[in-house]
């Protein structure tokens, strides 16, 4: 997953534990039909990779790729939360090449996985409502799952309806940071993950190459003195189906400070 801003801030390194470095920055992309609601989208580097921030400023214009990251956690009230991030693992400048939607409104990314968990309706103002719920996505590389937290809203509240926890699920969602000022006067950044079309559907398998099989030699019957025959046999051609593994934040507190390393 990519997407392309201008650097907002970058923040300092965090140590969290022995193991476990991190550090963050805000990428501003703006919205050209309306400023009000540009994207302030927070990223995050780990351990190894907090040093790759360091060659790039502030206003820089940047390709950023991220993969998604999310888990459950059981406060010590025994309340059942959903903590995310969006992991970044790569920064480009920005080129005359880059492609990459920068309308801030729609950029179009993709999950699948299956529903872990819907949570109720709730309604927000009297015309505004949202419907939560998380998709346990499995990381190629690891035998853990990731646990995304999406919302729908507006028109779209009642996507999610028909799903029933344990159906596999594909969600297509646009990726939203949103700025807010703290009760303090610092600036807070808030992810969320607003879906906009949901189904069934799985990757599709994808045809692995098969190396072509000898020809087999012509085998002939006997042939009597009025009779003579050709007879080949075509090759036989098989192709065994691969599987296509999934693909792969939201942060639900103010500040990093909330999250329970």
């Amino acid at each position: 997953m990519e997407l392309l801003g201008k650097i907002e801030k970058i923040y300092d390194e965090v140590r969290r534990s022995e193991t476990f470095t991190l550090r963050e920055f805000i990428l501003h992309v703006p919205n050209p039909r309306d400023s009000r609601y540009d994207n302030h989208v927070k990223f995050q580097l780990n351990n190894d990779r907090t040093s790759m921030i360091n060659e790039f400023h502030e206003g820089d214009e940047v390709l950023v790729s991220f993969d998604l990251s999310g888990r459950e956690w059981t406060s010590p009230e025994g309340e059942v939360r959903y903590i995310g991030s969006i992991v970044a693992w790569r920064i480009e400048r920005a080129g005359s090449g880059s492609t990459v939607n920068t309308s801030g409104a729609y950029n179009n990314k993709e999950v699948y996985g299956r529903l872990h968990k819907k949570f109720d309706l709730r309604q927000v103002t009297p015309t505004f409502s949202v419907h939560e719920f998380v998709v346990a996505v499995q990381q190629p590389t690891s035998q853990y799952e990731d646990f995304l937290l999406f919302q729908t809203i507006g028109r779209n509240v009642t996507l999610i309806d028909s799903f029933n926890e344990g159906d596999p699920i594909h969600v297509v969602f646009d990726v939203q940071g949103r700025k807010y000022a703290g009760r303090d006067g610092v600036d807070r950044y808030y992810n969320s993950f607003n879906a906009f079309r949901i189904d069934r559907n799985q990757p599709q398998p994808q045809q692995q190459a098969v190396a072509p099989q000898p020809m087999q030699q012509p085998v002939a019957p006997p042939v009597t003195p009025t009779e003579q025959q050709i007879v080949g046999a075509a090759p036989s051609a098989g192709a065994p189906a691969g599987n296509n593994p999934f693909i792969a934040q939201t942060d639900n507190g103010d500040s990093v400070d909330d999250l329970p390393f």
